[in-house]
């Protein structure tokens, strides 16, 4: 694999050129990966959005050869996911963990919408992953870390196009080290 990451530009190119299963299930592993994140650092707040769990699910079924919800319960679901995203500077702002999870899933989500690029919103999911662990952790490189994450899944998704897709799909490539928290996330959950 090149040492150069995709650049974001690079990266929708790479969807736009992959079968829609295989966008999905960029967006979906995106999504899992996400909400993992945010049930480590948010527990309560996606506890009690079950919409988020939801969310990824569709995602996966678009991704696998499950039929998928009718449209009006994609936007039910939507709107449960991401009715505590801010829509203003003037709104109250969730913990990162669970913003970013919240977005990845939401994009994700809009991918099933008539009329929407659905390469593009699965780049953007891995755009709010990459926001996420950058806003989470304190070791910078994880922005680098998660790049290179993604750029694997893109050449999983390159080596097999056609599928089956699932959460198992992306098990051979390993996970990176993420270090400790950033002051800024530990302080916003700190109960105390």
């Amino acid at each position: 694999m090149n040492d150069q990451l995709l650049s974001f530009e690079e990266l929708q190119q790479a969807l736009r050129d992959l079968p829609r299963k295989a966008q999905f299930a960029f967006a979906a592993i995106c999504a899992t990966r996400a909400l993992a994140e945010a049930n480590l650092h948010s527990p309560q707040l996606t506890a009690s959005r079950p919409a988020l769990e939801r969310g990824v699910d569709i995602l996966w079924r678009a991704a696998g050869d499950e039929p998928i919800p009718s449209a009006e319960e994609v936007a039910s679901v939507h709107g449960g996911a991401t009715d505590l995203l801010p829509m203003s500077e003037d709104d109250t702002w969730p913990e990162d963990a669970f913003l970013f999870a919240s977005k990845a899933i939401g994009l994700g989500l809009l991918m099933l919408r008539d009329g929407v690029d659905a390469w593009k919103a699965a780049a953007s999911c891995g755009g709010a992953m990459k926001n996420l662990v950058t806003s989470v952790y304190a070791d910078r490189r994880v922005w680098r870390n998660e790049g290179v994450w993604q750029q694997q899944a893109i050449e999983l998704l390159r080596s097999n196009p056609a599928g089956p897709f699932n959460r198992k799909s992306f098990d051979t490539i390993p996970e990176y080290e993420r270090g400790a928290r950033a002051a800024s996330d530990a302080a916003a959950s700190d109960p105390g």
